[in-house]
């Protein structure tokens, strides 16, 4: 924690209002626990515009596929602020929801600026979607999907799944890493923890789709553990690898057990590769537009 004590939030529900909210977040709040809130299945959880968020963390946000809960901004632009903190937004244990800024094409109701991670989605988090959200200046990866393995065994590979992870409509700009890092780039060979080497959970119904992402500090997006197939398309990605980092400056990256389905997107201007294949069968890239690469148009190799 870089932005001050933890604060579990207690106060702030509303009767509704023009949102349609069931719980806004006050200014203070650092911790947002949707369990220990009372918050159930179809809650609207709002952010509200004007007001100067810094760093903060979902956790138990949990609805049910019928009655997800939203987590949106209300009477404008909603700013987060994650400054040089680990992150801006981060979930933990939480399934079921989705993180909005609209459903217009174009707008961007939710800002996150700063943090390491800007948008974490982290700590067995599953079955989420991320739309509509302008993130800027990230320390590191603009959004980041992913559960670091640990001695926590729901962590470890054969117990738990990540699950349709869907992220569309986003702007992800000047990143000083990838604008998306979606699944362990350790597929294969698993991390050292102090119980041992363990292997990454894996991702299922991965969508990275119609998001714009600009001036990313390494690959601007980067899929890995995903051995049944995630989809990338219609993606808008210019000047991509901007630092110029080896094996990390390009447009789009399967990583280790990264395998997937890659068509319909422009990848204009960058460093290294446009499209880079690391060592998987059953890869599909097609129909896409590629454009004034520093490296290979496509490289496909172990």
């Amino acid at each position: 924690n870089t932005t001050g004590s933890p604060t579990t939030t207690t106060s702030g529900t509303t009767s509704g209002g023009d949102c349609g909210c069931t719980y806004v977040v006050p200014a203070t709040a650092y911790r947002v626990d949707a369990q220990a809130l009372g918050l159930k299945p179809g809650a609207v959880i709002c952010l509200k515009a004007g007001v100067a968020y810094k760093s903060l963390v979902f956790k138990n946000v949990r609805g049910t596929a019928s009655a997800p809960i939203t987590i949106k901004n209300c009477g404008g632009v909603a700013t987060v602020n994650g400054g040089t903190g680990w992150f801006g937004i981060r979930t933990e244990y939480s399934s079921f929801f989705r993180i909005t800024g609209g459903n217009v094409d174009g707008s961007y109701g939710i800002k996150i600026v700063g943090g390491k991670q800007s948008l974490h989605l982290d700590l067995l988090t599953t079955q989420v979607e991320a739309d509509h959200i302008e993130i800027a200046n990230s320390g590191f990866a603009g959004i980041m999907a992913k559960t670091d393995p640990s001695c926590n065994s729901a962590t470890v590979r054969g117990n738990f799944v990540i699950r349709n992870v869907k992220l569309h409509h986003n702007y992800v700009h000047d990143t000083g890493g990838e604008g998306f890092y979606v699944g362990h780039n350790n597929y294969l060979s698993g991390v050292n923890t102090s119980c041992g080497t363990r292997l990454p959970v894996v991702l299922e119904g991965v969508r990275i789709y119609n998001n714009i992402v600009k001036n990313s500090g390494w690959d601007a997006i980067q899929v890995a553990s995903t051995p049944k197939g995630a989809l990338v398309y219609n993606n808008r990605i210019e000047n991509y690898g901007v630092k110029n980092v080896l094996y990390q400056n390009h447009g789009v990256q399967f990583g280790e057990g990264g395998v997937g389905k890659l068509y319909g997107n422009l990848i204009k201007g960058g460093k290294g590769n446009g499209v880079m294949i690391l060592g998987n069968g059953e890869n599909t890239v097609h129909d896409n537009v590629i454009v004034n690469t520093g490296g290979h148009g496509i490289f496909c190799d172990d």
